[in-house]
């Protein structure tokens, strides 16, 4: 009887002191994309409904700036009527997700830079590894850098320029991958 009763409280001790194995939970939702609705933006089919999704650290031309039509087309041409997973970082003022887009396993926003059809969003970037794509896009001169430098006005300037809030816009001519990792996150 005391022998098994030692047992008992032994393998109580040993099931006590087991780890238990911790099952992280999937954060990324998954969806079809429906619609692009310009480089960075577009429409995802959840289960649960249509959400619009920002891709979160990068921002393309906009629609009716040079690049803006081809960053489109380059976007669709990836992710239009797929499934994709989406990493959410937060939800921006305009009811979007902002997120990480995934594509079997390849982070598209980073396509969009590799592919020069999008700037690194200094302000909100995080990975150094964005600013060396965008360096090396513009060194191979792809996409929006294979044009002018005098065309190569960061959207949000663009903005601004267009409802007059500025007179001219950042030089981007001389930006290095250095340049653009010392500007993450201000």
């Amino acid at each position: 009887m005391l022998r098994q009763y030692l047992t008992l409280v032994v393998l109580l001790v040993v099931a006590a002191c087991t780890p238990t194995p911790i099952v992280k939970p999937d954060p990324a939702l998954v969806g079809k994309v429906t619609r692009v609705v310009d480089g960075d933006t577009m429409h995802v089919l959840l289960s649960s409904g249509d959400i619009t999704v920002r891709f979160f650290a990068i921002d393309t031309p906009e629609s009716n700036q040079p690049g803006g039509q081809e960053a489109k087309a380059y976007l669709a041409g990836l992710v239009l009527d797929r499934e994709v997973a989406l990493e959410v970082v937060s939800q921006d003022r305009y009811d979007r997700l902002v997120a990480r887009v995934l594509l079997n396993g390849r982070d598209v926003n980073a396509a969009l830079v590799q592919g020069g059809h999008a700037w690194v969003y200094r302000y909100f970037a995080r990975d150094p590894q964005l600013c060396r794509d965008e360096a090396t896009a513009r060194a191979a001169q792809r996409g929006l850098w294979a044009a002018p430098a005098a065309s190569w006005i960061y959207p949000r300037d663009w903005r601004r320029l267009r409802a007059k809030e500025i007179e001219s816009p950042q030089d981007f001519a001389g930006e290095t991958a250095a340049r653009c990792i010392a500007a993450l996150g201000k």
